[in-house]
């Protein structure tokens, strides 16, 4: 699930309330001059293979529980589980249209979360209905992405999809 773009903060977790948050992107919400922010928690919040990134104020408002693989591009998470990156940008894509029914921030290729999943628990489809894992960082071994999304690369390695031609034997006019 890909949780971007709210005023007021991304997720509240009111006290009683008992939730575990896997495979997510929580990026870009905001709530300027209250303590919501990206993951709001009251009371018993747990991430796996989870994003947060650009919320504002701050990613994390009180205690959350790492149960791993969570990438967070600043500090306030205070994440200590196995595989969590802290103080790293993910360099999410824009909210987009990715493909997919709902919009979703692609990974760039070169970013943190490509290939850095715990490989011992992940879903099979991302956010889209892709498949994962892909081998995204190209070193011959599948692993799934951190976040909603899995990264799949270029479709052509030639420069196709930038328009880049000299590469090519002939371009015709």
């Amino acid at each position: 699930t890909t949780v971007s773009g709210n005023a007021g903060g991304g997720l509240f977790n009111d006290r009683g309330g008992v939730v575990g948050v896997d495979g997510c992107t929580v990026a870009f919400n905001t709530s300027p001059g209250t303590e919501h922010s990206g993951l709001m928690n009251w009371e018993f919040l747990a991430l796996h293979n989870t994003i947060l990134a650009g919320n504002t104020p701050s990613n994390c408002a009180n205690r959350v529980d790492s149960y791993g693989y969570n990438l967070e591009d600043g500090e306030g998470c205070a994440f200590d589980g196995p595989g969590d990156l802290s103080a790293t940008d993910p360099l999410l894509g824009p909210l987009a249209d990715n493909g997919g029914p709902t919009m979703t921030h692609v990974l760039p290729a070169g970013s943190p979360a490509i290939d850095h999943w715990n490989p011992a628990a992940y879903f099979t489809i991302d956010q889209r209905g892709y498949g994962r894992p892909v081998d995204g960082d190209f070193d011959g071994t599948k692993v799934v992405d951190v976040g909603a999304v899995e990264y799949v690369g270029p479709l052509f390695f030639d420069g196709f999809e930038t328009g880049n031609t000299s590469v090519w034997e002939v371009t015709l006019p």
